[in-house]
């Protein structure tokens, strides 16, 4: 089988179409090199909880919106840097929801939520909202607010630690 050489308009068109394209969950979008994000098809707090739990690692959800600027600065800024992944990557299991979106949420009760839904339920009013998870799903902290790399260290250290509990 012969490869198809692409023409140069062809090319043009075809990045042009990508970039149209709304970015996924976990992701910055095109062209973005890492994420401390899973891609997501459904979150079931109970369950993802559990697993995370079984590793050793807490729940994490940041709450986000398109068109937030401190949401995309950290994207840019802080989660793409080496040691942030690491550190996230090796103490929890993190997930990013749209608190306009439509994905399904599975809250510690069983009940069948979208993100939308879910979010208002929590009462979410601005983001990033960092939400911090126990074994049973079970909100253990939570932050709002935009962090520098530093911060955001220093907050996953501090629930990772389990320095939440009384």
């Amino acid at each position: 089988m012969m490869a198809r050489r692409w023409k140069k308009r062809e090319l043009v068109s075809a990045c042009a179409l990508l970039a149209l394209l709304p970015p996924r969950h976990g992701s910055a979008g095109p062209g973005a090199t890492a994420t401390i994000f899973e891609p997501i098809m459904e979150i079931d707090l109970r369950g993802d909880g559990q697993r995370a739990w079984r590793q050793q690692k807490h729940l994490l959800i940041m709450f986000t919106k398109d068109g937030c600027t401190p949401c995309e600065r950290m994207k840019r800024a802080v989660f793409p840097d080496a040691q942030v992944q690491q550190f996230f990557r090796q103490r929890f299991v993190a997930y990013e929801v749209n608190i306009f979106g439509d994905l399904p949420i599975v809250d510690r009760n069983g009940e069948a939520l979208t993100e939308k839904r879910y979010a208002q339920r929590e009462n979410i009013w601005g983001t990033p909202a960092f939400y911090f998870f126990g074994e049973d799903g079970e909100l253990v902290f939570k932050h709002t607010g935009a962090l520098s790399k530093k911060k955001l260290l220093a907050l996953g250290e501090f629930v990772a630690a389990r320095f939440y509990r009384p």
